[in-house]
């Protein structure tokens, strides 16, 4: 009895802790947008719609050493607030990052495709990349393979890359 005790607090701490990981609120620090320039593309002009999209990495470095990254849809709306679209699919990678002198070590996984590849297992096999690293005003700049990425202030949606990238928990 008193073990069955033991066993169902031990389980309610892991779930709580596992819950308060999945809340932690992403700060807009933590995330690059990658490749820039971003390229965006506009709706055909039938659709009326005052908005342009554009395919992006979203890269999060938790202060932790936690990583995630969602490649995904962006919209930029009419006022240039910008926002991840929840009608496209996306992809999600987990790892960890570690920072050096001249450069940023992210060792990561895809944990989630929302169209999975046939053939591949899920989650998919570790990768590492090792991204260049420049300090502009306080700022990263990350640049790997002729893509970019910096931060973007005008991203809104940090609760959806959070609910995205909770996968990060689930996949591991």
């Amino acid at each position: 009895m008193r073990y069955g005790i033991i066993r169902v607090f031990a389980l309610l701490f892991i779930l709580v802790g596992v819950a308060f990981a999945q809340q932690t609120q992403i700060k807009t620090e933590w995330v690059l947008v990658g490749g820039q320039p971003i390229h965006w593309d506009s709706p055909p002009r039938d659709a009326h719609l005052p908005v342009k999209t554009s395919r992006a990495t979203i890269l999060v470095f938790y202060p932790n050493g936690d990583f995630t990254s969602l490649g995904c849809l962006l919209i930029r709306q009419k006022d240039g607030s910008v926002l991840i679209s929840h009608g496209d699919g996306f992809v999600v990678s987990a790892g960890h990052w570690k920072q050096d002198a001249n450069a940023v070590t992210i060792t990561s996984r895809v944990v989630y495709r929302t169209m999975p590849m046939t053939g591949d297992p899920n989650p998919e096999a570790e990768e590492q990349q090792v991204f260049a690293l420049r300090v502009v005003d306080g700022r990263w700049d990350l640049r790997l393979s002729g893509k970019t990425y910096l931060p973007m202030p005008e991203m809104k949606d940090l609760n959806t890359l959070g609910a995205f990238t909770a996968a990060r928990y689930d996949k591991r």
